[in-house]
């Protein structure tokens, strides 16, 4: 087995242990809903579950700690793409939400549902909105708050772990087979060179 077929099993394994770990949450907070009838629910811990081997993090783990997600923002985003992963979630949803039209993630059932909350999340500035991990759904005078949220295609297939170029930009790049004898960047273009690298690793 090779290093990438280990990698992909172990994500596979620890995606499966993350949905049931939501499902779970999402049901336990369903019944709170009922028992208690309108009063505050009982926030749970934080979801997905931790890493059990840092040698090998998940997809999530990887785009979270690469796009300087924080760990609401991360659950936001796994309960937006468990509505792609798993068809239980969005009957759950509803019933979080007490309304049978309601079957998708929305941030006030995020912000119920998860510690650490942050009004900031779903800032333009944020990773969620910056990097378009997510889209929302806002129509006419519809709340932010109730309006639907959708995991990008793209970072749902990555957190699958099949990794590949967005079709979006696909047609305007081609790789390129460069000669390491002609590779070498001029000295007067260094600086311009180092300002690059800096920005894209920030």
């Amino acid at each position: 087995m090779t290093t990438q077929d280990s990698w992909q099993e172990n994500n596979s394994r620890w995606l499966g242990s993350a949905l049931a770990e939501l499902r779970q949450r999402l049901e336990k907070f369903c019944q709170k809903l009922a028992s208690e009838n309108g009063a505050t629910p009982e926030r749970f811990s934080t979801v997905p579950p931790e890493e059990t081997n840092p040698e090998t993090p998940s997809a999530l783990e990887l785009l979270s700690d690469r796009l300087g997600l924080s760990p609401f923002e991360r659950n936001v985003l796994f309960l937006c793409a468990a509505m792609e992963l798993d068809t239980r979630i969005a009957s759950l949803c509803a019933r979080a939400q007490d309304d049978p039209q309601k079957n998708f993630p929305t941030f006030a059932l995020a912000l119920a549902l998860f510690d650490e909350p942050s009004w900031d999340a779903l800032s333009p500035e944020r990773p969620l909105r910056f990097w378009r991990l997510i889209e929302i759904n806002q129509p006419g005078a519809q709340p932010l708050t109730a309006s639907a949220l959708r995991a990008d295609e793209r970072v749902v297939n990555y957190l699958k772990g099949l990794n590949y170029l967005d079709d979006r930009v696909s047609s305007f790049i081609a790789p390129v087979e460069i000669d390491p004898a002609s590779a070498e960047v001029a000295p007067s273009q260094n600086a311009v060179v180092e300002v690059i690298v800096r920005h894209w690793q920030r």
